[in-house]
């Protein structure tokens, strides 16, 4: 497996993992579930809501620095303040201790860097979709 590949899988891994159902403010008890919480954003297809996407946005190699950003989707009444918290938790979740026990030897450098919300309306008739994401630079050792 290439290191692009293992820095994918420790991301999910690290969020899906953060449960159970029931038990206030993690991944699972906020998106509702305990699986489907979130995917790469290259394969995500028909999903239930809320949603959450990661992907790679930069990577040097070992030694270097790297970016990842996770997104979160969500509609409805509560939409803005149920990805607010989704995307705290998930910035909370991806640190260095967390990356190492799922084999990446790497460190966010800096604070996360969260874009502000995006509401889209698809029509009168539908709650509308609210979109947030987070930006984490990575320093990976090997």
């Amino acid at each position: 497996m290439d290191a692009v590949q293992q820095l994918r899988e420790a991301i999910a891994t690290i969020i899906k993992n953060d449960g159970p159902v029931g038990t206030a403010g993690t991944i699972q008890n906020l998106c509702g579930r305990s699986t489907d919480v979130i995917r790469d954003q290259l394969s995500l297809g028909e999903a239930t809501l809320p949603i959450g996407t990661y992907g790679i946005d930069s990577y040097d190699g070992y030694g270097a620095e790297g970016e990842i950003s996770v997104a979160f989707s969500a509609e409805g009444a509560g939409a803005p303040s149920k990805v607010n918290a989704l995307l705290a938790r998930a910035e909370a979740l991806l640190t260095a201790p967390a990356l190492l026990a799922a084999g990446i030897d790497a460190s966010p450098i800096g604070q996360p860097a969260r874009e502000p919300l995006d509401q889209e309306p698809e029509d009168e008739t539908k709650p509308s979709l609210v979109i947030g994401s987070t930006r984490i630079r990575l320093l990976i050792f090997a």
